[in-house]
């Protein structure tokens, strides 16, 4: 799906929408109508909703780069986050890049200038007041690289149409992990995952490669970009273990591969002390990747 063209189409009717909150509710399901019978939710019970009122503007720092183009859109979802619980989404935005292609959104109508993208998000209700507000910045590109920014520091909703003081984000973006490559021959120098050359991804940086065979099992590797700036040497599954790093089929082809890149913060705040990764897997679960990480990016590819 390509999230920006929907993005696209969906944004002028954003004024409309609403925020539809129920804890710990159980939907049943009730037969749809169409071509095709499908079960859909039942909300006809439900009538707990608030109105996206609250209209601000982001400064949005420059866009991060893939294959020598920048990327083309950037979508803003909007949330309460609930410890323990998740986040639930408030609200939506968009800027696109396309007319220029440049490191800056495009001037939205009623904005003074590029770089400024309009949200709209609903307040905390309905047993969420009181959680702080998130905003996730993800900027993507056609080609199946993403880039994004965690925000933290929204303390009220502004009421803000028009862009006079628009909530600045901290930045950069994080590049893409463009560069990074598995060998997975096991010969000399095999069988190592590598990440990109510095100084393409900056220091405080981990890598999470998921490699996903035909049958859909994965292999998920962690490395330091700081401290194994060579990589890393994969060891051979125990037997009768399958290696994940290969599809599983008698042509013997590669394993999909999906490169993420993460920046971890103390706080999870940007200026907060980089974190190692050996700080994130004491906890075995890694549980507290969504609270600490403040940008990410991610390369689908294949070895």
């Amino acid at each position: 799906m390509d999230v920006g063209s929907l993005l696209a189409r969906v944004t002028p009717t954003l004024r409309t929408f609403k925020s539809w909150v129920v804890r710990d509710a159980r939907f049943t399901l009730q037969e749809g109508t169409g071509a095709f019978t499908r079960l859909a939710p039942d909300f006809s019970s439900e009538g707990r909703s608030m109105a996206l009122g609250f209209p601000f503007v982001l400064g949005v720092p420059t866009l991060p780069g893939y294959q020598g183009r920048y990327m083309e859109s950037v979508w803003v979802l909007g949330s309460a986050r609930v410890p323990g619980r998740g986040g639930v989404p408030l609200g939506l935005g968009l800027g696109m890049n396309t007319a220029p292609a440049d490191p800056l959104t495009d001037t939205q109508p009623g904005l003074s200038s590029p770089g400024f993208v309009r949200v709209r998000m609903a307040p905390t209700h309905h047993g969420l007041e009181g959680s702080p507000y998130v905003l996730h910045l993800t900027a993507s590109s056609s080609e199946g690289a993403g880039s994004g920014l965690i925000h933290r520091s929204l303390k009220v909703l502004p009421f803000d149409p028009t862009g006079t003081a628009p909530v600045e984000i901290r930045g950069p973006f994080l590049p893409v992990p463009e560069g990074a490559r598995y060998s997975p021959v096991d010969d000399e120098g095999g069988r190592r995952l590598r990440p990109p050359a510095a100084p393409a991804l900056p220091p405080g940086t981990v890598l999470r490669a998921v490699f996903s065979n035909g049958a859909g099992r994965r292999w998920v590797v962690w490395l330091d970009v700081s401290r194994d700036s060579q990589g890393v040497r994969l060891p051979m599954p125990p037997a009768p273990l399958e290696d994940r790093t290969f599809q599983g089929n008698h042509l013997g082809s590669f394993a999909s591969l999906e490169l993420q890149a993460w920046s971890l913060r103390e706080g999870g705040l940007p200026d907060g002390e980089p974190l190692l990764l050996e700080a994130l897997t004491r906890d075995e679960n890694l549980s507290r990747l969504g609270e600490l990480g403040v940008a990410w990016s991610a390369l689908v590819a294949t070895p």
